[in-house]
């Protein structure tokens, strides 16, 4: 049998080029070489492809199931619960697993990512920014968030409050140039 890496590529490949019954064929070939985080990824991309969201939940949750880490599968089942059911449903599953996992950051990203997908309360997406920043002053990319959600609070505001934020995004602004000064991240912010 051919290996699962060559597998995996293979079904998305022939699934692009239009040819399903060799790109089901890979996937049955993956099927039986016992890699069943590998089976069921290829098996939801290969339903997705095919224009079936509904058909690719299963294997992505078996997916997430076999490989419980993977951002990617995690990430895979909010972009199917969004299409299917849409994005406030994809929120409530990432707030679940953020509420499970307080401190891991990548779900916490997840997480905040989706509120912004969903048009998320700003107060929400800045308290997950400001929770992490309690946890590592260093994190030069929650600043640059957390100073992009300044900045767009500050473009709706009215007058009083915008002067108040916009004072509060001079140390947002200081902290970018001390955690990364020459990160393109940064220089954006600036210029923004």
């Amino acid at each position: 049998g051919s290996h699962p890496d060559v597998l995996m590529f293979a079904v998305p490949f022939f699934a692009r080029m239009g040819l399903w019954d060799q790109a089901e064929a890979h996937l049955e070939a993956l099927a039986q070489t016992g890699h069943a985080a590998a089976f069921h990824e290829a098996s939801a991309r290969f339903f997705r492809m095919r224009g079936d969201p509904r058909g690719a939940l299963e294997p992505c949750r078996a997916w997430i199931e076999e490989a419980p880490h993977s951002m990617d599968a995690r990430r895979f089942l909010l972009e199917l619960t969004a299409t299917l059911e849409g994005h406030q449903a994809a929120v409530a599953i990432a707030a679940g697993w953020h509420r499970s996992n307080r401190h891991h950051e990548p779900l916490e990203e997840i997480y905040g990512d989706y509120l912004d997908r969903a048009g998320g309360r700003r107060w929400t997406r800045g308290l997950l920014l400001r929770r992490r920043l309690t946890r590592n002053r260093d994190d030069a990319w929650a600043w640059r968030a957390l100073t992009f959600e300044y900045l767009g609070a500050c473009a709706a505001a009215a007058s009083p409050r915008r002067e108040r934020l916009e004072r509060r995004l001079e140390g947002l602004l200081a902290e970018c140039d001390r955690t990364a000064a020459g990160d393109a991240g940064t220089l954006c912010v600036h210029a923004r």
